[in-house]
């Protein structure tokens, strides 16, 4: 009996490695992910903030090391509204004043990194809108100034003189590293499943990525408002993958099943 399940097994051998195959075929160089995008906005001195607190979620499809392939990550481009973020950050320390919450409505332009650390630039859409002397939900027209968002997530100084206020908006491209300045840190990461190093590019792969952006006014030039953003990717399985590994382990199954029948048709015979 042990022999003939050892035969039965060795026959099965040459579907489990086609199942293995195709399922390594269908993984090329793009993934889809998951993916969530994040704002944590401070004010005043000594800053409030409370952590990671407007944020969406979304998915698309991403491209990975341009058409090389492979587990390592090397390259990531993201096509444009994978992901939207909505909602008010709000303050309450007298210290925050007179900002009273930041109104976000923001979603992702394409983006495209690579590198060491790895980064890149991906600007967002949308606006960020300072609410000042405003305690009815940034309703106040005249006493919000409206940021907008193409400047997070790249490099350079911006001059914006419109609304109330004049403002001078710093950013910076987004990275795996440290974003923030003083003790308002923030860390990036990248690794594969499991945690395991040089296996990003595969499904279970996560990569997060930071940025600063420093927004000053005539009034905070020695503390400026810093809003720490954070964008997420966590490849998930193709599913024309998920189809074939399911229509092999049925084979599988069925192969099983009437080899097992043939074993006892044998045994009674």
């Amino acid at each position: 009996m042990g022999a003939r399940m050892l035969r039965s097994l060795l026959a099965l051998a040459p579907v489990i490695a086609g199942v293995a195959l195709a399922a390594g075929a269908s993984r090329a160089a793009v993934l889809p992910f998951e993916s969530t995008l994040a704002f944590l906005v401070a004010v005043g001195s000594p800053y409030e903030q409370h952590g990671f607190f407007v944020e969406g979620t979304g998915s698309g499809v991403a491209t990975v090391n341009g058409s090389g392939g492979g587990p390592a990550l090397a390259a990531l481009a993201v096509a444009s509204h994978a992901v939207e973020a909505t909602g008010i950050y709000p303050y309450s320390d007298p210290q925050a004043f007179p900002v009273y919450g930041v109104a976000i409505d923001a979603s992702n332009a394409a983006g495209s990194f690579s590198g060491a650390p790895f980064g890149g630039v991906m600007e967002l859409r949308g606006t960020a809108k300072i609410c000042l002397f405003d305690t009815g939900n940034c309703v106040t027209p005249a006493a919000n100034l409206s940021v907008p968002l193409s400047l997070v997530g790249r490099p350079g100084t911006h001059v914006l003189s419109s609304g109330v206020l004049p403002l001078t908006v710093v950013g910076a491209p987004w990275t795996t590293g440290t974003a923030g300045t003083g003790f308002l840190t923030v860390m990036g990461e990248r690794r594969g499943p499991a945690s395991a190093a040089g296996s990003t590019a595969q499904p279970g792969g996560f990569v997060g990525l930071v940025t600063p952006t420093y927004i000053y006014t005539s009034t905070s030039s020695d503390h400026p408002m810093v809003m720490l953003t954070r964008f997420t990717v966590e490849f998930v399985p193709e599913p024309g993958t998920l189809a074939l590994v399911g229509a092999g382990l049925a084979a599988v199954a069925l192969r099983g099943r009437r080899r097992g029948a043939q074993i006892r048709r044998n045994v009674s015979g």
